[in-house]
């Protein structure tokens, strides 16, 4: 960790020492500005500093780029922002990609030396973050966006560097998350417990600027009315909610904040549908005192909740969910099989993952019996009942392997395997 902070420092200092060619400092100036308006406060100190190191001379460049970009116009929102005159947009970080995913994002390399170096280091911080080495994983992101400002991953490591000083705060500092029930009734108001825990040796401070920052907590919500042909319906808002200006946490201890949200306000009218409805939620940047001179600024995000929203007329399936499942199989429509296994709590997955995976190796064999015996009309029946299933396995389980019940059946067999 030391050796990498030494190598973003000195990439600091080299840059402030050398004297670029024109092109090359506008170009670094460019990559500054946008760190200026970054969302991390570490970020912008860094632009801040090598800004000022680079001299007088350079202040006309400053200017035309910024008037050129709009820059001055986009910093004084950001800065609006802060202070609660804008409406807030969107700075959940999100779940990490997988290693796979990322790779496939980013495309084939080009060839060059600088290309390679950032794949491989980024596989390196795939490797310390399954590892639950965040802050290796943090500061090994950081120099790469030091080192290599003009690397077509930046966007992808701005990202991963969020993401990992995220961790570095959930799994060190505070842990911060929402907690809620598993299901409720469409258009009730629900409760949600914002809870921040001291994870931390000691006791912590957290405080918000009195000059730049609103004492906030920002909620995002997410509604999506779920269909069991596949199809998604997506309804978003943001509310803000006051909390104190200075929170103080004992060691072992938690701060907790109750609000309620009232689930009427997205497709009040449908009474058939089930709901995903899903709430995360984060401060603006708020300094955490650990110890005297240990003071860090950093925006804190809380862990989502999702409750299933479901309609009045079928709460009787929230009751036993995996139990209701086989009987709705047998005897329901094909939106109850649908709600019993989006309701399915995690310890009966892989249970409700079997059924379907049953029912759908079922219709296969009775969808190739149909071909072999002619019956046109009755193979395109089952072949919708096939996709159906495997749409509700898709939404249950995230996975993507069609109408195939051998890819299926090897997913279900592998669940069972790992318990």
């Amino acid at each position: 960790m030391m050796l990498l902070k030494a190598l973003a420092a000195a990439s600091i200092a080299l840059v402030a020492m050398q004297d670029p060619v024109p092109d090359e400092r506008g170009e670094r100036i460019k990559v500054l500005l946008q760190w200026l308006s970054d969302n991390d406060p570490e970020l912008r100190e860094i632009a801040r500093k090598e800004l000022a190191g680079l001299g007088r001379e350079v202040v006309p460049q400053l200017e035309e780029l910024l008037k050129a970009k709009g820059a001055l116009e986009i910093y004084k929102l950001v800065r609006e922002i802060e202070l609660g005159k804008a409406g807030p947009a969107s700075e959940i970080p999100g779940p990490p990609l997988s290693h796979e995913e990322f790779i496939k994002r980013i495309g084939k390399p080009d060839g060059s030396a600088p290309d390679a170096y950032v794949r491989a280091r980024m596989a390196d911080i795939f490797k310390l973050f399954k590892e639950k080495d965040y802050q290796k994983a943090y500061d090994l992101v950081h120099a790469l966006m030091v080192l290599e400002p003009k690397s077509r991953y930046a966007k992808e490591l701005s990202h991963w560097r969020r993401v990992c000083d995220n961790m570095v705060t959930q799994s060190s500092i505070v842990r911060s998350q929402i907690q809620a029930p598993h299901a409720a009734k469409a258009g009730s108001k629900v409760e949600f417990t914002f809870r921040m825990s001291n994870v931390w040796k000691g006791g912590v401070d957290i405080t918000f600027d009195k000059e730049v920052t609103k004492p906030i907590i920002v909620v995002e919500i997410t509604v999506e009315r779920m269909d069991p042909n596949g199809s998604v319906t997506k309804a978003t808002r943001v509310e803000e909610f006051p909390i104190e200006r200075e929170i103080p946490i004992a060691m072992g201890a938690q701060w907790e904040k109750v609000i309620s949200l009232d689930t009427n306000a997205e497709f009040s009218d449908d009474q058939d549908y089930i709901r995903l409805y899903t709430v995360g939620a984060w401060m603006p940047v708020v300094k955490i005192n650990r110890a005297p001179g240990a003071e860090v600024q950093k925006r804190i995000y809380f862990e989502p909740a999702i409750v299933r929203l479901v309609p009045e007329k079928h709460m009787h399936l929230a009751e036993d969910p995996l139990g209701k499942l086989g009987k709705v199989m047998d005897a329901g429509s094909v939106n109850e099989v649908f709600i019993c296994a989006m309701l399915l709590p995690e310890d009966q997955k892989t249970a409700g993952v079997e059924f379907l995976v049953a029912a759908l190796e079922k219709a296969h064999s009775e969808s190739k019996k149909a071909r072999e015996q002619n019956s046109g009309k009755d193979e395109t029946k089952l072949h919708t009942g096939m996709a159906i299933i495997s749409n509700i396995l898709t939404a249950l389980t995230g996975e993507k392997r069609g109408v195939d019940p051998v890819k299926w059946r090897k997913y279900a067999d592998g669940l069972r395997e790992s318990k």
